[in-house]
């Protein structure tokens, strides 16, 4: 091959390179673009959300703009950690909250608070079903399981005492405490939560989890 062939390929080759690489970055930057735009519009009911509940962005706006966000922060001397996602499928819109609370004491018992239904069972290993389920349980179709029974039923109590006025039942997908840890799980359909009832819901949280050591 001659050496002006040779230089011809290279030309070739690299000019098909250059346009890829381009190519890809023009595709970037529009994708960046959208996603800033869009980052703009999620971006502000997180922001909202940061400043109602005091609590600080753990994970960046990249995630925000996917309609998930995390977030942590102290209060009340507990540690807080609050994850929300938002999303659509084909049957349905979703919005879930997850609040994961650890404070000083020890709770002295193993809890799980969940709705009836293998399809709406959490996903986990949870202690026994309480023998004597509570009536408030069986009347809002809710399953309790906790050890140990004694300490765990009257945790129970204590928690619906202190959450049946305000707490969504129908939203609620999971209530567990173990030790010095709660983990509190809502899901609501159709719609997402808006600041201002994700405050609710915390401070909620917080009450029950005080209510429970």
């Amino acid at each position: 091959m001659t050496a002006a062939g040779i230089i011809l390929i290279r030309t070739h080759l690299n000019g098909t390179g250059a346009l890829f690489w381009l190519g890809n970055a023009l595709t970037a930057s529009g994708l960046w673009l959208l996603a800033s735009a869009f980052g703009n519009y999620k971006g502000a009911t997180a922001l909202e959300i940061e400043r109602v509940t005091g609590l600080r962005f753990r994970k960046s706006y990249f995630m925000v703009t996917l309609g998930y966000l995390e977030m942590e922060g102290e209060r009340d001397g507990n540690k807080v950690i609050l994850r929300k996602t938002d999303g659509a499928s084909k049957s349905a819109y979703t919005s879930e909250v997850i609040f994961m609370i650890t404070g000083q004491a020890e709770a002295g018992f193993s809890l799980a608070i969940y709705p009836e239904g293998f399809t709406r069972r959490p996903f986990g290993f949870f202690p026994p079903a309480l023998s004597d389920r509570p009536g408030w349980a069986k009347q809002h179709g809710l399953v309790v399981r906790g050890k140990p029974e004694g300490e765990a039923g009257a945790g129970a109590e204590r928690i619906w005492r202190t959450a049946c006025a305000t707490l969504p039942v129908k939203e609620l997908r999971l209530l567990k405490i173990s030790g010095r840890e709660m983990r509190a799980e809502f899901v609501k359909l159709e719609e997402p939560y808006e600041p201002e009832e994700v405050k609710r819901l915390l401070d909620l949280c917080l009450k029950i989890y005080q209510s429970s050591t």
